[in-house]
């Protein structure tokens, strides 16, 4: 008999994990300030239980991005599924109200899995839009349909605060539409990036 055939690790592309993670800090922040800025994204937010959390992560090493919504607020947790965990004992530890637990997989209410560096790559570069690697079977998602649904709305409009026109019409079937009043949003969150950022790249380091 010839030699068993031993599983092989896939390999790690440590530009493309460096640039995701990087992606993952900018998004986070800025998905964070817009929860709290532009009102359709706070609409849909405000249709969330508080404690709910939702996590999107790159298999099979990373890096993760984890949002939790507590006290009516959305917060970034930062691009480690721990940060959760550590987040919730230096607010136990300052004497705010705060219910401390494990953090585990099975904790997360929604789960949105790339399958690989690839495919996250293509995704938040952006090159591809998620509706497409959606139907390409580049992610999976788990969890309750209506938020996975209500988080895809909030993505788009975020998108559109973030991106120029040119670039966020050809990765959505219908782009919102960016008024004046949006404009001024638009300002608001990318000052809150910038002041909140700085912050987020120290506790993920």
């Amino acid at each position: 008999m010839g030699k068993p055939y031993l599983p092989i690790a896939p390999g790690r592309k440590r530009f493309k994990e460096a640039t995701v993670k990087s992606v993952f800090l900018f998004l986070g922040t800025a998905f964070e300030a817009a929860a709290k800025r532009d009102p359709d994204i706070k609409k849909e937010v405000s249709s969330w239980n508080n404690g709910f959390t939702l996590s999107m992560n790159i298999l099979p090493y990373g890096p993760y991005m984890t949002f939790e919504k507590v006290d009516n607020r959305l917060y970034y947790r930062g691009v480690r599924l721990k940060d959760r965990n550590n987040d919730i004992k230096e607010r136990e530890a300052k004497g705010e109200a705060a219910q401390s637990r494990d953090v585990k997989l099975q904790d997360i209410d929604v789960i949105v899995n790339f399958k690989n560096i690839e495919c996250a790559f293509m995704v938040l570069t952006p090159q591809m839009g998620t509706p497409q690697a959606y139907a390409e079977r580049r992610l999976l998602v788990k969890g309750d349909l209506v938020k996975i649904m209500s988080f895809s709305r909030c993505l788009n409009i975020l998108l559109a605060h973030l991106y120029p026109k040119f670039v966020y019409a050809s990765l959505m079937k219908r782009p919102p539409r960016m008024g004046f009043k949006k404009q001024l949003v638009r300002l608001m969150i990318m000052a809150d990036i910038a002041v909140g950022l700085p912050g987020h790249i120290l506790r993920s380091t």
